[in-house]
């Protein structure tokens, strides 16, 4: 069970049965053994000290830790089912912003390329394709191959304005 800390969470919305927070970059989501302490849920916990059972904190989906971006949170269980269910239906949208330091060559087009871990960082990702197999494979072939379509095509801004 993670334990509760009080620390500041930057709430965009709340009601009976959700909570949408705007999670920061440089926070872990969930506590590992190299993160026990300091995560979203670690604050979600303090939030939730007196919500009355069987409500709890329960994240849904995951952002990395170098990502900022809202976060779902649910209240109960029957809540966080629903609305698995709901994301895994497609019947839901997720939107995503990149920002790329250089160039983006071509101008246009998609990105189909799996991310791996970089060498080296145990933060950092790459699309390079793997060069050795990773050491626990996926055997789930059901989900649909990456593929990025930029909605409105790649933009450039001069780094000096």
């Amino acid at each position: 069970m993670p334990v509760a800390e009080a620390a500041p969470l930057d709430i965009l919305y709340d009601d009976a049965d959700l909570l949408a927070v705007n999670k920061p970059p440089g926070i872990v989501v969930h506590p590992t053994y190299k993160h026990d302490r300091g995560t979203l849920l670690n604050a979600l916990m303090w939030r939730a000290r007196d919500w009355p059972p069987p409500m709890r904190p329960s994240i849904l989906g995951r952002l990395d830790k170098l990502t900022s971006g809202v976060t779902l949170v649910a209240k109960t269980a029957g809540v966080h089912a629903a609305l698995q269910r709901a994301l895994a239906s497609r019947a839901s949208r997720k939107e995503y912003l990149a920002v790329v330091y250089g160039s983006v060559v071509p101008a246009s087009g998609a990105i189909a390329l799996a991310l791996r871990h970089q060498e080296g960082d145990a933060a950092g990702w790459s699309s390079r394709p793997a060069i050795r197999k990773p050491r626990r494979a996926s055997r789930n072939t059901s989900g649909r191959p990456p593929l990025t379509r930029p909605a409105r095509g790649w933009r450039s801004f001069d780094a000096g304005s």
